[in-house]
């Protein structure tokens, strides 16, 4: 029986709420074959850095312009203390980032800077980020938070699983927006099993965010992830959510009861194929606190994306909110 997706009112109210923006998800280690251009199995030296798509929606949204804390757990070990001090270098919140037992891990990823056969191997054995409890839950005043966003990583397991429902339906009596980033994992849980949960995700979520193959998943939809506007889900399109759709080098689609409009990306010469999605929610979502339109703060996401799959790294390559209105002055005086 298919779901009939929630109608409320959409209460987006960024713009007018207070504090900061809370993420939640999953932070971790990040290595880089260097030099840029190697590959992981002939590399001599690695540059590490903060990784993870929560840590990176944070970063985003702090260069441009707003607070964020992330709410995670860490392992207690030296992997787990060099993302810690990341987070804090970066200007993150850890008021809401707890420590692990031994027995869990921080995640630990390795991607290759090239645009050509990069490959990023992802070690997620016990993952730490996974074993966030309900009893972290107290400190955590939905209040005064400008909005809540949800990496669906975290929903691929428990305790984590439940820890989302349980702050999602807070968030919910709170009136603090929830913005649900997909952020399907083939490797992390099946796509029977994530369906049936993003389902129930859709009746928390006020803003939906993910790529062509994510939104698939989530609609079952028959088309192996190749979308076009005539294939939306009806229930899509009739919906006061509003969805994100990236559709790669075919930009993104903006899609809800009120609105159906395409965004077009900006053309970069790329050095790698990841890091544009944190980067355009981040910039997407502060544009839109700003009270700038949605085709508006979608148009920045893009600036956003661009700039950093045109440069090394991922967390590091997230561009500040100037240099994406910088870019986005010189593209369109050249246009």
């Amino acid at each position: 029986m298919k779901k009939k997706y929630h109608d409320k009112e959409l209460p987006l109210g960024l713009k007018e709420r207070k504090g900061q923006f809370l993420v939640l998800g999953r932070a971790g280690l990040d290595l880089y074959p260097h030099p840029e251009g190697s590959k992981i199995f002939s590399a001599h030296m690695f540059r590490s850095d903060l990784g993870g798509s929560a840590g990176n929606i944070c970063v985003s949204l702090i260069r441009n312009g707003f607070s964020a804390s992330l709410i995670g757990a860490i392992s207690n070990d030296p992997v787990g203390k060099f993302v810690k001090e990341k987070l804090k270098e970066y200007g993150i919140g850890i008021k809401y980032l707890y420590e692990t037992d031994g027995r869990m891990k921080t995640s630990l990823a390795l991607a290759e800077i090239r645009r050509e056969e990069c490959e990023v191997v992802i070690y997620r054995n016990n993952a730490a980020d996974l074993d966030i409890q309900k009893e972290h839950l107290h400190k955590i005043n939905l209040a005064s938070a400008k909005g809540l966003i949800i990496t669906g990583t975290a929903l691929s397991a428990e305790p984590s699983r439940s820890v989302v429902f349980e702050l999602v339906e807070s968030a919910n009596t709170e009136h603090c927006p929830v913005i649900f980033d997909i952020d399907y994992r083939k490797d992390a849980w099946s796509i029977e099993e994530a369906y049936d949960v993003y389902q129930k995700m859709l009746d928390f979520t006020d803003i939906l965010v993910g790529n062509e193959e994510e939104f698939s998943v989530m609609f079952e939809n028959e088309n192996n992830g190749t979308w076009v506007e005539q294939t939306y889900p009806k229930s899509l399109l009739d919906s006061k959510i509003i969805s994100i759709i990236k559709r790669g080098k075919k930009g993104c689609s903006i899609v809800s009861k009120s609105i159906n409009k395409a965004i077009d990306i900006y053309q970069v010469e790329e050095k790698k194929p990841f890091g544009a999605g944190d980067a355009f929610l981040g910039a997407f979502l502060a544009r839109t606190a700003e009270g700038k339109s949605l085709a508006e703060a979608a148009q920045s996401g893009a600036a956003s994306a661009a700039i950093t799959v045109s440069r090394n790294g991922c967390a590091s390559s997230i561009p500040t909110k100037e240099e994406i209105e910088n870019f986005q002055t010189i593209r369109s005086r050249n246009n």
